[in-house]
This record gives C-alpha cells, sequence and structure tokens, in this order.
C-alpha cells in the first residue's frame, strides 16, 4: 500500500512539473526569436538552402509539404509582420511558389514555431 502511495505520488509530481515546464514556456516564449527562425527557415528555402537548416547553428527543423513535395518558394509575406506571436499560435504566410513545370502557385500557409527543446517550423495547415 505504501508503494502504491509512493508510486502516485511520484506519477503526480512528475505531471505536475510537466505542467509547470509548459506554462513556464508559454509565459517565456520569445516572439523575436520565432520571428527570426521561421524567417530563417523560409529564406533558406527560397534561396534552395533548406536542406543546410540542419547545420544552421543553431539547427533548425523544417517541415513543409510543398518543400518536400519540391516546389521552390519564389517569395513570402508574413501575413501580420508586426504582431507578437504567442506559444502554440499559428503564423500565416503569403507563399509564392513555383512548381516543377515553372506553374506559378500562389498559397497562404500556416506556420507553428517551436523553440524548445529546439527550434522547428511546421507547416500545419492541411
Amino acid at each position: 500500500m505504501a508503494a502504491t502511495r509512493l508510486t502516485l505520488l511520484g506519477i503526480g509530481l512528475i505531471l505536475s512539473a510537466a505542467g509547470c515546464s509548459r506554462a513556464r514556456e508559454m509565459r517565456d516564449f520569445d516572439s523575436d526569436a520565432a520571428k527570426r527562425t521561421l524567417v530563417a527557415a523560409l529564406d533558406a528555402w527560397k534561396k534552395g538552402q533548406a536542406a543546410s537548416l540542419e547545420r544552421h547553428v543553431p539547427p533548425i527543423r523544417f517541415i513543409d509539404d510543398d518543400l518536400s513535395a519540391g516546389l521552390q518558394l519564389i517569395g513570402y509575406d508574413l501575413r501580420s509582420p508586426n504582431r507578437n506571436i504567442r506559444f502554440g499560435e499559428s503564423i500565416l504566410v503569403e507563399l509564392q511558389l513555383r512548381s516543377k513545370q515553372g506553374k506559378a502557385i500562389q498559397r497562404t500557409a500556416a506556420y507553428q514555431v517551436a523553440l524548445t527543446p529546439r527550434l522547428a517550423v511546421f507547416r500545419v495547415d492541411a
């Protein structure tokens, strides 16, 4: 019985610490760092250097279906460039793309940026 209580107490402490950690991350989220990370990822894609992001200091993980499909990024515009980004919030970006066949494509993409445990930019729209 004592071992069960101790185990439950340990689980409770772990869950509590995880919740505190997430709350601290939300409170300490750096909007400027998130924008810099997103812009670095998009600029690398635009220059045809997205693969180099893993060697960036610090490394950036960048996941985008259009990049994976081989589309070229010709240009982009952050929809609200002066707005602060909050933890877990999507950032809308207008993308100007070119297909492998040379067709121009314009679309709005939503990205989320993670700053911990490592930098990452993820496309979140369907």
